[in-house]
Formats: C-alpha cells, sequence, structure tokens
C-alpha cells in the first residue's frame, strides 16, 4: 500500500471524526441568569357614578364611586392613569349617567364656565346683576346656588331711594319684595376680618315681572339682601315704625284722635 493512499485514509478519517465532533457537541449551559418576569400593568382607577344622575343634579362626592379597572380596558375608554375630575361649589351634571357609568369632565360644569349661566337659569327668566354695599351680610360665605330674599323699606312721604341716608323715621315700612331666588354667580371681593369669603355682586335668577318690581322699588326706596330662610310668610318681613318706637302715632293715626275738652273759664 503506497503512502499516498495511506494519506488519504487518515485525512478521510480525520474529517469524519471532525464532524462528528462538531454535531454532537452539547450546547453551552449558562449560569447565573434566570429569565425576565413579565410586566403586568396597573389597573387604572376611574370614577363612576354611584347613582342614576339626572341633569343639573349639584356634583356632590356622595354620588361619586371609584372603580379600579384593567389598564387594557381603561386604555379603550380613553384613559392611561388614574382619572381626576375638578369641581367647585355650584358645579353641575351637563347629561344623565347610569349607575356605574364612567363620569367624565364635560359630563360637569363649573360656575366660572363662561356658558354657565346660560346653561343653568330657567326658561322664561333673566340674570339680573345687584351690587351688594359693604357692610351688607350677604358677603359672608355666599354662594353659587344659595338663595336671597329681598324687602323694601319705603315711606308714602318720602322718596328713600333720593336720600342716602333716611332723616324721616315717621311712617317707614317694610315690606317682602322678592323671597327665595337663585344666586346663578358671585363676585368675589375678598375675605373679611374673620376670614370669611365676601362678595361685592352677585347675579340672581328672576323673572320679567320680578325684574319690573324691583325696577320700581330701587326707584322710590331701599332694598335690603339677605340669605333667603326658604319661603316664609309675609307677614314675618313686615314692619313700621311704630312695630319699633313704642307709642309712635302716625300723621294720619293723630288726626283720628278725639281733642280733650277744654275747661270752662
Amino acid at each position: 500500500m503506497s503512502s499516498r493512499f495511506v494519506f488519504i485514509l487518515a485525512f478521510i478519517a480525520i474529517f469524519f471524526a471532525a464532524v462528528s465532533f462538531l454535531v454532537n457537541r452539547p450546547a453551552p449551559v449558562i449560569t447565573g441568569q434566570t429569565p425576565a418576569p413579565k410586566e403586568v400593568a396597573e389597573p387604572v382607577s376611574l370614577w363612576v357614578a354611584g347613582e342614576t344622575i339626572s341633569p343639573k343634579q349639584p356634583v356632590s362626592s356622595q354620588l361619586l364611586v371609584r372603580k379600579a379597572f384593567d389598564a387594557k380596558q381603561a386604555n379603550m375608554m380613553g384613559f392611561t392613569s388614574n382619572q381626576s375630575l375638578d369641581w367647585h361649589a355650584g358645579a353641575l351634571f351637563t347629561a344623565s349617567i347610569k349607575a356605574g357609568e364612567v363620569v367624565r369632565q364635560n359630563h360637569i360644569i363649573n360656575p366660572d364656565a363662561p356658558d354657565y349661566i346660560d346653561w343653568i337659569i330657567t326658561v322664561g327668566h333673566v340674570a339680573y346683576p345687584l351690587e351688594l354695599p359693604s357692610e351688607s351680610p350677604m358677603l359672608v360665605n355666599l354662594t353659587v346656588g344659595d338663595h336671597i330674599d329681598i324687602v323694601t323699606l319705603t315711606s308714602p312721604q318720602r322718596n328713600l331711594a333720593e336720600e342716602e341716608v333716611s332723616k324721616a323715621f315717621r311712617t317707614l315700612q317694610v315690606a317682602p319684595l322678592l323671597s327665595y331666588c337663585k344666586v346663578l354667580a358671585v363676585k368675589a371681593a375678598g375675605k373679611n376680618a374673620q376670614g370669611q369669603p365676601t362678595a361685592s355682586a352677585i347675579v340672581v335668577e328672576l323673572s320679567r315681572q320680578q325684574v319690573a318690581k324691583l325696577l320700581v322699588a330701587k326707584r322710590v326706596g331701599d332694598i335690603e339682601i339677605f340669605r333667603s330662610a326658604g319661603i316664609v310668610n309675609a307677614e314675618q318681613t313686615q314692619a313700621e315704625t311704630r312695630d319699633v318706637l313704642s307709642g309712635h302715632l302716625s300723621v294720619t293715626e293723630l288726626r283720628g284722635v278725639a281733642r280733650p275738652a277744654s275747661s270752662p273759664r
């Protein structure tokens, strides 16, 4: 056997041995590493209606409930993080919402919204502005949605509307003019010495007949505004001078008093 033939056989044997080694070599073992855990999205907290809500119903935390939603479900509703709602005193709901439905920000209108008065006012009524004097008790803690009463101070003998300070106390009369008028807006003026919020003007909801009565009252006498205690009897807000000054008699009453008989000379 020639050396050339032996060389070829050796080469072939070495080649097949190399191939067999590469094919049967065990896979390397990686130590010290653990598979990364799959990320689980946290639930998203949303506001839902705790009961059926009607339009123009005042917003209250008692009507809203926090509920956790799956992140995927919340994303489909347009939420990627926990929901927050912004509302102030006097805020109202603008739509009907069924119990369990998500309450969105556009379901709420706040008193500072430009169209709040147009949206809340009763059909057939008007928004009437009233300035408040600095000494008025109405300046303390008045908010949108409160109600006010208006009374008039008049005299059949004088036009009190033309006097800054009334000098005539005879025949003064106080009578109710308007009762339980809803406040639509409050213009803040700051805070008083006790730190309570005060107002310099308000906007109230009046019918056209109420506006006419108020215009006449402002021309013939003084008007006073105070927080309403509800619908009360008119007699509870009526008074005359004689109710304050004991023994006071008006001119009309003096004319009806009999003159004492003169003694004979």
